[in-house]
């Protein structure tokens, strides 16, 4: 019996010494490396910008008429805020005018400053030379009759050559000359035989525009120039004084002189 025992002894203090003794941890699991990252494509790189272009106004000029000058420099192309210097020179028998469009005045430069787009015209006149006619035919109105002497009816004019057969004007009576055609006008030349002026004065128009103002015109040749105006019909107007109530262009059949100083191109 104690053989049977012994065993059975020794077989649980065995089992009573495991269920004693601590249990050992599990093994950890080794840690899980992280997951391994793809490197990111390459950036593209962006686009190289296009240079930026310095903007640029245009200067245009034109000479008017067509050949009759020149303008230096004739045009091109500026950088804004350039002020550039205009030069006008005309062409044989012309003279410069003025600036027109982008640009104005009568000097032969001007300066235009380039903050935009600019049109510059150059006008230019040809040259005139000059030479006196006489009208063709003339009309004398405002006859009134004053005193109740020296007179046989109303003024008549007769023209021959440079030499006008004329009558008494009266107060503000007026003579008009026809030249026969339009013409630019630059002057006048009047001689008036016999008694003249007794202190009146004259006002002379070419086609209605006064070129003359109270001119006082005597017995010997009286020239007169003014700014030239084109016209046909030249009307020379007596203008009375207060104390003087005609003008006597000329007495009865005196001689009288009618000139006109036309400008030919």
């Amino acid at each position: 019996m104690k053989r049977v025992l012994l065993p059975i002894l020794v077989i649980g203090i065995l089992l009573l010494s495991a269920c004693a003794a601590p249990s050992a941890p599990p093994a950890e699991a080794p840690p899980t490396p992280p997951p391994t990252e793809e490197p990111a494509p390459p950036a593209e790189a962006l686009p190289t910008p296009p240079p930026i272009e310095q903007q640029m106004y245009t200067l245009v000029t034109s000479v008017k008429p067509s050949g009759a000058g020149s303008v230096s420099p004739s045009g091109g192309q500026y950088e804004p805020g350039i002020q550039v210097t205009l030069t006008a020179t005309p062409a044989s028998g012309y003279v410069f005018d003025h600036w027109s469009g982008d640009a104005s005045g009568t000097s032969l430069t001007t300066t235009v400053t380039m903050d935009s787009d600019k049109s510059v015209g150059a006008h230019f006149t040809a040259t005139a030379t000059t030479e006196w006619m006489t009208p063709i035919s003339a009309v004398a109105s405002g006859y009134t009759v004053w005193g109740g002497t020296w007179y046989t009816g109303p003024p008549s004019l007769s023209i021959d050559g440079n030499k006008i057969t004329a009558w008494t004007l009266n107060d503000m009576g007026e003579i008009t000359f026809d030249l026969g055609g339009e013409r630019l006008v630059a002057g006048i030349e009047a001689y008036w035989g016999g008694h003249v002026t007794n202190g009146n004065t004259v006002n002379v128009y070419v086609d209605g525009v006064q070129v003359l103002n109270n001119e006082q015109f005597g017995a010997t040749s009286n020239i007169r120039y003014f700014t030239a105006v084109r016209g046909r019909f030249i009307k020379y107007q007596t203008v009375a004084l207060p104390h003087n109530e005609y003008l006597q262009i000329a007495t009865w059949s005196e001689i009288a002189e009618f000139r006109v100083l036309v400008e030919v191109k």
